[in-house]
Parts: C-alpha cells; sequence; structure tokens
C-alpha cells in the first residue's frame, strides 16, 4: 500500500502547492536543476560512446565483432544514464538542501495547522548539515555498491535480464530516502530515521519512482521533479509520523 500511497502523494502535492501558492519554491530549484542536469547528460553522453567502444576493444574474435561493439555501446549508455542519475541526485540534494528544507517545513506546518517542534538556531543548522552529511554520504556509498554488484550481473545470461529492474528498485529507494529526510531530520535522529525508512521502503520507492519517471520528461523533468517530489514526500512521511 505505501507504494500506491507515495504515488497518490504527488497529486495531493500538486494541488498543495497551488493552494499554498508554493511555486515560489520551485524558482532556484529548478534553474539549479535543469543546468546541473543538462551538464551532466551531455558529459556522459560522450562517456558512454567513449566508454562503449573501449570496451568493445576487448572482444577477442573477428566474427560477430560488430555485434559485440553494438552490445558494448549499449552497457556504456546504460552504465553512464545510473552514474547521471546517481550524480544528480546526490548533487541536488546537497545544493538545494538550503531551498528544499524550507519548503519542507512549510508544507508541515500546513499539514499541522501550524504546529510544527522546529527551532532555529546556528548550533541547530550546524547539527542538521553534520546529520544531513552523515546520512547521505552513507547511502552514497550503500547505494554505489549495490548497483556496481547489480550492473556486473548483466553479464551473467538470464539474471542479467532483471539487474536493469533492480538498480532501478535501488536507485527509487535511495531516492525516495533522500526526499523523505528533509522531514525526518525535524523529527528523528540518523539511526532512528534510517529504521523509520526501512519500516517504511515501500513508500521510499513509490515517492523515487515517481521523482526518476518524472526526471526522464525532457526539461520538465528537471525543473519540477526535485520540489514536487520532497513536497509529496513530506506529505507521506508526515502522515507516518502522527
Amino acid at each position: 500500500m505505501g507504494f500506491f500511497n507515495a504515488i497518490a502523494d504527488y497529486a495531493e502535492a500538486l494541488r498543495l502547492v497551488s493552494k499554498l501558492k508554493l511555486w515560489i519554491y520551485f524558482l532556484v530549484p529548478s534553474v539549479i536543476s535543469l543546468v546541473v542536469g543538462i551538464g551532466i547528460l551531455l558529459v556522459m553522453i560522450n562517456l558512454g560512446d567513449n566508454f562503449g567502444l573501449w570496451l568493445g576493444g576487448f572482444y577477442p574474435f573477428d566474427w560477430g565483432a560488430e555485434w559485440a561493439i553494438r552490445i558494448s555501446q549499449w552497457l556504456g549508455y546504460l552504465l553512464m544514464a545510473i552514474i547521471a542519475l546517481f550524480l544528480f541526485r546526490y548533487i541536488i540534494i546537497i545544493f538545494l538542501a538550503p531551498v528544499l528544507s524550507p519548503l519542507s517545513a512549510k508544507v508541515e506546518k500546513y499539514l499541522r495547522d501550524g504546529h510544527i517542534d522546529h527551532s532555529w538556531s546556528m548550533g541547530q543548522l550546524i547539527s542538521e548539515i553534520q546529520r544531513s552529511l552523515r546520512i547521505n554520504i552513507r547511502n552514497l556509498l550503500r547505494e554505489l555498491m549495490f548497483t556496481i554488484l547489480l550492473f556486473l550481473l548483466h553479464f551473467i545470461p538470464v539474471i542479467g535480464w532483471f539487474s536493469s529492474i533492480f538498480i532501478f528498485l535501488v536507485q527509487a529507494y535511495y531516492s525516495g530516502f533522500g526526499n523523505m529526510d528533509f522531514t525526518l531530520e525535524r523529527h528523528l535522529g540518523y539511526r532512528q530515521s534510517i529504521s523509520f525508512v526501512r519500516a517504511n521502503r515501500s513508500l521510499a520507492i513509490g515517492n523515487g519512482t515517481i521523482f526518476i519517471l518524472m526526471l526522464m520528461i525532457p526539461v520538465l523533468g528537471l525543473l519540477f521533479a526535485p520540489p514536487l517530489a520532497v513536497v509529496a514526500a513530506t506529505l507521506g512521511t508526515v502522515k507516518r509520523l502522527r
């Protein structure tokens, strides 16, 4: 149910953004997201082609060489697409946190009828930054490890057919985790947040799935996906924190 609830949260998020006139919070994230996304995409397209040709050069036979190069190029583009999405999400979390965190807080304040237990101070800000870095570094390393292992399964017959699906689910989970954490940072500590997301992993995967699919929409996805995903994640997370 959590997966489908997360999808429904996106529809509610759109309604809430319009009702509360939160579009102003989309301006800075949208511009940064677009610039970063296009830059990473252009670099990865070029690297993907070169990596594919390099990988195909290891094929030792003349027969089937053309097909080997094509498959290698496909794997190269796939790997670069995974890396591009991986880099984009963590860069966005780091650079947009000063904007997305207040957006999440404003949504939660509305949901709790103006009552939100979150006081601001320099010490609190430093504490939240340290906590965020700790969680995101932990997530980055774990996601990278799982992604590499699953990518290697591409070279195993039959099993390799399903590795792309599992890579997508891993990325969706950690995407949802990052979006949910903009709310969790106001309520739970490091270990409690990890336990909360594990207990609500279907919610995280659902939120991350729509987020990633939105990013695949040219231009519009880069403009609206990050802030809208955070609003949707806030809606779902607050409901489960009550």
